[in-house]
């Protein structure tokens, strides 16, 4: 390819948005230490000890009252219905599973198959004989189902068979009555119109419009219509009212635009920001209030972005009907709020702001932990909620003119504490609670206190509500729900109404931190991936990269063969490797030969020593190793990252094993006067056989592992990576690795092979490739004369996911595009034939289409780019044969667009493409790259499923995503693959969590990452001792009960 001028090359992360000063604050307590900011906060509450002591008594005693009056109020009958089965209990998860997904199953084989799996797996019985007689009812009604469905072995099938034809429409017409009873619980109305019906003219109300996140444009455009026609509907309104005590309603940023996210800003800018534009400006005319709905914390910045641009606009300032939520659980929510009155006073309004505790914390907790943060965004211990809401509050009452609060609790204390301190508040302010959530304490404030309410009241069809849905009964079932423990009688009135204040304690008088640190959840230290929403910490990490933009790389010994690299991305010059001949291919082992001795003699604990200085040294030379991953692997900067970090993870994971495998001899079973022991050694000389496609992760993994089993090396990358892994391997020698113990060997297979397998000092091959590529070498080296030489063969794989049709369409789509196109396709995990149950395919593929289109092709350094190249130009004119082929019998397909022409040029680019096409024409071999095969099966045709995936012979990676166990069970049990992923992605398997490798074509085995690996580098060894030689048991003579 013909080499660029490098200033015509794309700089890293040239597409950063500007930070902007204005949030800095924000970023700084983003992951900050909770204790010392509940410190910081409590001194805000709590500035005259004594005037304190009064005010907690006075809250306390209207906190009891409240209590005893909701309870003496009728609860409503739901309310008792979560508290019979709450979702700490095995059948409360059940019935959550229920709840999620019985509405939405659109056929009545797989509704009746999750009713049999859920009923049958639960106790139905309640413990609690006061409990109210229509729950008493449900629960014999559930238990009789129960029965009713089990299978008696006593009986025939026949008979079975009869039951459930009986049985399977009444129980599926019952339950699903039950699950949208308790859907109208939280939902206004299907319609806006059908909402205001059911209006209650003595509350004000906040209309969301029912759905999450967009994942399509089309999707995106639907929510803005609905928005728009919300705001027309909601136009009839009494123009005496003021603006802030009409009915409005709440948006979400995430439903006007697929990729509402940081990295995207552009695209945000270009297409969100005049949907949200013309939302806020027909409001604005129409006279009614927005509120900019909460987010996950990722997206807080962002939104807060948004909010400050909408807020200059020339109409906000005559309307001031626009406000935003603020969630109190998140660590940042008081510097938030110094904020908005700081854009507030900017603009000379009064902002209307929503507190609310938050509806997000499991995510945030989960995302937390997956990426190994130091720190929570959120609180974690629900009196660290509690007291940040309070000191939120008293914020916002602290700044009348430039703040309307909008206080939204269902906690009685919460209500007290802000009637006392509403009492010198010289402002407007409102409460509100959700519909279906915290009615009887809120009658009984409103009755006495007489301040505004505001219902946020969702609306929409039942099929949107189910996310919606299920944070609800999650937040109503939780042990620390409020509403929950209102409803507990045996919890006393004033056990309630404790001051959030008093039962904070120090760090170091907490007996144990209920959630230890997210980093924590990680099996070793690993480094924190880079937080792509924080614009201080990309643009440091852009500084860093950008030094090597100009550089050029050698790799190899100088008096081999030259040859330029290109990068894949742009086709620019990235410098030259010198190729190795046969020659030096001898040379090598003989060194390796002869520094086995030395390298395997020394302690294991020295050898893991120097692979642990080794992370040290990828830590040091992060900018270089992830520019060179971008610009010479063609991975995006999340990719990248993964890859760098998956190589760091190795060197503490195979440094802990090795020390545990050879550190200490493993005493084995003797009879009387003998010793057995068992010990692990080195084989000698390692030929390590690196792919591409991770070439810093798959290439140290190899290495390290026969390096710290005691083993020399000989490492052989791929062809088209020799920079990166000429750089590990000078960093590996630079750690105290000695260089005969290891070398680089530069090359074309093809011209080097016999040279590397047929030499008399190899002692064992790991490879990761093609199945080919390992069957050529498994032939070789049988053919070859003298000891035999094992074979670690990671290969390629046909990966399946399974759906049945109670899958979550969006959850399954997001997982979809993530196994399938992360990496362009390029990982051998990566999905390639997805087999859908038939009757969710109308759901599914628009879905698909739409989020396919939002994807984005690019330069790899670009921050926005979500699939960057293929390795070179071989693989991309294969894939695009592949691709005519598939589309030639495609009855359906979806493509994402592709690339600009001007950088397509240039480098390899490959479109991801989904098809739908007959059975017949599904792949039987590995197509390695961003195609994606569907296919749909009928509900009595899952051993065809199986069958298909038997027939390929491969056995990497399998996914499933269904609700119902039984099925999940059944696909568990009969397929054989090597990483099974069950409603999740089914790539990033990470070393000591999911050890990664396949079986039959797919591999030999052990897997890399797991706690077998080290074992295939290694021999065994038993000694046994004859310690009776003498004539004297030792054992025996101490034993002390002799004659």
């Amino acid at each position: 390819m013909e080499s660029l001028e490098i200033d015509t090359m794309i700089p890293p992360l040239a597409d950063l948005p500007d930070p902007g000063p204005d949030l800095a604050p924000l970023r700084a307590l983003h992951l900050a230490d909770q204790n010392t900011l509940i410190a910081d906060l409590l001194r805000s509450l709590l500035p005259d000890p004594q005037l304190a002591e009064a005010d907690r008594q006075a809250i306390a005693a209207e906190c009891q009252s409240l209590v005893e009056a909701a309870r003496a109020a009728r609860p409503a009958l739901f309310e008792q219905f979560l508290h019979s089965w709450r979702l700490n209990s095995r059948e409360g998860r059940l019935l959550l599973t229920m709840a999620e997904a019985l509405l939405r199953i659109p056929d009545a084989d797989n509704a009746n198959d999750l009713i049999h799996d859920l009923l049958t797996r639960g106790d139905w019985n309640l413990p609690d004989d006061d409990a109210p007689t229509l729950i008493q009812i449900a629960a014999r009604g559930l238990s009789l189902s129960a029965r009713w469905l089990e299978q008696d072995e006593s009986l025939p099938d026949a008979w079975h068979g009869l039951r459930r034809r009986l049985g399977d429409p009444l129980f599926r017409r019952a339950l699903v009555q039950g699950v949208q009873l308790i859907a109208r619980q939280f939902v206004l109305g299907e319609t806006l119109p059908q909402a205001l019906r059911r209006r209650d003219p003595s509350l004000r109300y906040s209309f969301d419009m029912l759905g999450e996140a967009a994942q399509s444009d089309a999707e995106a455009k639907h929510y803005h219509h609905q928005y728009r026609q919300a705001i027309e509907v909601l136009a009839g309104q009494d123009p005496g009212l003021p603006v802030l005590a009409r009915d409005g309603i709440s948006i979400k940023l995430s439903a006007l635009h697929p990729r509402f996210e940081f990295a995207q800003w552009a695209t945000v800018q270009e297409q969100l920001w005049p949907r949200l534009q013309d939302l806020v400006s027909r409001s604005a005319a129409i006279g009614i209030p927005v509120t900019l709905d909460a987010e996950e914390a990722d997206r807080l910045e962002i939104g807060l972005r948004l909010f400050g641009q909408a807020l200059a606009l020339p109409e906000v300032a005559d309307w001031q009907g626009l406000g935003v939520a603020m969630q109190a659980y998140q660590k940042r929510a008081p510097a938030v709020i110094d904020w908005l009155a700081d854009r507030a006073r900017e603009h000379n309004l009064k902002l209307p702001v929503r507190l609310v505790k938050g509806a997000y914390w499991d995510t945030e907790i989960k995302l937390a932990q997956q990426q190994s943060l130091c720190d929570y965004p959120v609180h974690t211990r629900k009196v660290h909620t509690d007291i940040s809401y309070l000191a939120c509050a008293k914020r916002l009452l602290s700044e009348p003119k430039c703040f309307y609060p909008q206080f939204a609790t269902h906690n009685c204390h919460t209500l007290a504490w802000l009637h006392h301190h509403l009492d010198g508040f010289t402002g407007d302010a409102e409460f509100q609670r959700l519909a279906g959530m915290g009615e009887a304490q809120h009658r009984v404030f409103a009755e006495r206190h007489g301040y505004p309410l505001r219902l946020y009241a969702p609306v929409g069809p039942f099929n949107t509500l189910l996310p919606y849905l299920v944070r609800r009964l999650m937040e109503n079932g939780s042990s620390q729900s409020f509403v929950n423990l209102l409803l507990d009688e045996h919890i006393a009135a004033e056990q309630l109404a404790v001051d959030p204040t008093l039962n904070w304690r120090p760090a170091r008088e907490q007996p144990q931190e209920l959630l230890p640190p997210p980093e924590r959840f990680a099996p070793r230290q690993v480094p924190t991936p880079p937080s792509l929403t924080d614009p201080d910490v990309l643009h440091s990490l852009r500084q860093s990269l950008h030094q090597w933009h100009d550089h050029r790389w050698r790799a190899g010994a100088s008096n081999d063969q030259p040859r330029p690299r290109h990068s894949p991305a742009d086709g620019r010059e990235l410098g030259e490797v010198f190729l190795a001949d046969a020659d030096t291919v001898h040379q090598a082992y003989a060194q390796a030969r002869e520094a086995f001795v030395d390298w395997s003699h020394r302690p294991v604990s020295e050898r893991a020593d120097i692979v642990r200085r080794f992370a040290g040294l990828l830590e040091q030379h992060q900018s270089e190793l992830l520019y060179l991953l971008m610009l010479e692997g063609g991975k995006t900067f999340a990719d990248a990252f993964a890859d760098w970090r998956e190589a760091h993870d190795f060197c503490g994971y195979y440094a802990q094993q090795a020390e545990t495998l050879q550190g200490t001899p493993l005493v084995l079973e003797h009879v009387s006067g003998e010793a057995n022991q068992l010990t692990w050694h080195a084989r000698g000389v390692f030929l390590c056989i690196s792919p591409w496609n991770f070439p810093l992760a798959i290439f140290c993994g190899q290495v390290l592992a026969a390096l710290v089993s005691g083993n020399t090396v000989l490492a052989k990358p791929a062809s088209d990576t020799p920079f990166i892994a000429w750089r590990a391997v000078q960093l590996l020698h630079e750690a105290g690795v000695p260089e005969a113990a290891l070398h680089f060997v530069g090359g074309a297979a093809s011209q080097i092979s016999d040279a590397l397998l047929n030499d008399s000092a190899l002692a064992g091959v790991a490879v990761t490739g093609s199945t080919a590529t390992a069957k050529h070498i498994e032939r070789t080296l049988a053919a070859r004369d003298g000891p035999l030489v094992p074979l670690i063969a990671e290969t390629g794989g046909l990966n399946v996911l399974i759906a049945d049709s109670s899958a979550l369409p969006e959850q399954l789509v997001r997982d979809v595009l993530t196994s399938a196109c992360t990496s362009a396709g390029q990982r051998c995990s990566a999905l390639r034939v997805l087999l859908v149950e038939d009757t969710l395919l109308d759901r599914l593929l628009p879905k698909l289409e739409g989020a396919m289109a939002s994807l984005k092709m690019g330069h790899p350094a670009l921050l926005a780019s979500d699939v960057g190249p293929v390795i070179n130009a071989g693989a991309r004119d294969q894939l695009e044969q592949a691709r005519a082929e598939l589309r030639r019998h495609a009855r359906w397909s979806a493509v994402t667009p592709e690339v600009d022409p001007a950088l397509g040029a240039q480098g390899f680019y490959v479109a991801p493409e989904a098809a739908l096409v007959d059975w017949e024409h599904l792949p039987e071999e590995e197509i390695f790259g961003p195609l994606l095969y569907i296919a749909a099966w009928r509900h009595d045709e899952r051993d065809k499923v199986i069958d298909y995936i038997e027939r390929t012979d491969y056995g990497l990676t399998l996914g499933i995503h269904s609700r119902i166990q039984a099925h999940i069970d059944d696909w568990v049990e009969r397929v054989r693959v090597g990483n099974l992923y069950i409603n999740r992605n089914q790539i990033g398997a990470v070393p000591g969590c999911q050890p990664f490798g396949g079986e039959r074509l797919s591999g030999t085995g052990f897997k890399a990452g797991g706690p077998h690996y080290l074992m295939r580098f290694c021999t065994e060894r038993v000694v046994t001792d004859n310690r009776s030689a003498l004539g004297i048991d030792p054992e025996l003579v101490n034993l002390g009960d002799g004659p």
